[in-house]
């Protein structure tokens, strides 16, 4: 299990060699949370006015890779 927290709220995945899922997504107070996911992939978002705290998963028959990024003010 890992946990990331991010600008708006904290994301928990259990990561596995070849993939990876959401456990928990909890947004702090006064922020939005949506979440995406498709075979292969997984994202949250944060958001708050015109800001948006990304983290974005990706798999395919490797290793997860986590990458996070904010957007706006």
């Amino acid at each position: 299990m890992h946990s990331y927290p991010m600008l708006g709220g904290r994301v928990a995945l259990d990561v596995r060699p070849t993939e990876a899922r959401l456990v928990s997504a909890v947004p702090e107070a006064g922020w939005s949370m949506q979440v995406w996911h498709g075979d292969q992939w997984l994202q949250v978002n944060f958001s708050q006015d015109d800001r948006v705290s990304t983290l974005m998963v990706t798999w395919n028959g490797t290793e997860p890779n986590v990458q996070t990024f904010v957007v706006g003010n």
